[in-house]
């Protein structure tokens, strides 16, 4: 029997509509390898921008290691904190432990 997630994935990659929020949580959470890449609350910081804009103290480079949720944003606004300048880094992980999507 084929699953939710399994027929979102497949649907992706023959390039039809597909809606993840029909995803029941718990298989989001046995797919996520799979789903994560097609959710479109995952950003990817773009490696070698400037989001850390101090100039006169001790420069620390945060390199951007991995994706990011817009639904874990520092201040609970959502999208609004990167919409008003705030950089993309200061968003949760995007792993499946923590993931919005895939919680009860």
């Amino acid at each position: 029997m084929i699953s939710v997630a399994s027929l979102t994935v497949d649907r992706a990659a023959a390039g039809l509509d597909y809606d993840l929020d029909a995803v029941p949580p718990w298989q989001f959470a046995i797919h996520f390898g799979d789903l994560a890449p097609l959710c479109p609350s995952r950003l990817r910081p773009v490696a070698g921008r400037d989001y850390n804009r101090q100039r006169n103290a001790l420069r620390v480079e945060i390199v951007p290691d991995s994706d990011r949720c817009l639904r874990k944003s520092p201040d609970g606004r959502g999208i609004a904190w990167l919409a008003s300048g705030g950089s993309p880094i200061d968003y949760g992980a995007c792993c499946p432990s923590g993931c919005p999507r895939s919680a009860p």
